[in-house]
């Protein structure tokens, strides 16, 4: 039937890479003499939020290349959107293609498994900057 996808070694695939700048944009400005004062002033916000969201849509836009499999990540996906008020859309969101037959019945073949594998792992790791910053965030406002 299949594989650890958590145990399997992989190369993971930036899939926004060259459309969004998420770990610059949210990476507090270390000369800047604002970040002596606030924090939060450090870190380009708005940038930093444009980046989360267009992150979060580009990778909800490949999930749907996996719908029978994915549906609970990409309502997760919506929720979050939602919470970071986003109504704007990413020019560049990323897709290929739509879901196959196979796909719509809930089987996925062995190299379509290794393709959603290597996504989520790098979703994962996302969803992990994606966390600190929001962590950082948070505490800088308080």
């Amino acid at each position: 039937d299949g594989f650890n996808c958590s145990d399997t070694e992989i190369v993971l695939e930036d899939i926004t890479a060259n459309k969004t700048n998420t770990v610059w944009a949210c990476s507090p400005e270390q000369e800047s003499v604002r970040c002596k004062e606030s924090p939060q002033d450090c870190l380009r916000s708005s940038q930093c939020y444009q980046n989360i969201t267009a992150d979060l849509q580009i990778y909800e836009a490949k999930l749907q290349n996996f719908t029978q499999v994915t549906n609970n990540v990409r309502k997760d996906i919506a929720s979050l959107l939602k919470a970071l008020n986003s109504d704007l859309t990413h020019e560049d969101v990323y897709t290929e293609g739509g879901s196959t037959d196979e796909e719509e019945r809930g089987v996925i073949n062995f190299p379509q498994r290794m393709a959603l594998c290597k996504l989520l792992q790098a979703f994962k790791l996302r969803t992990i900057t994606i966390n600190r910053v929001m962590t950082y965030l948070s505490q800088a406002e308080k």
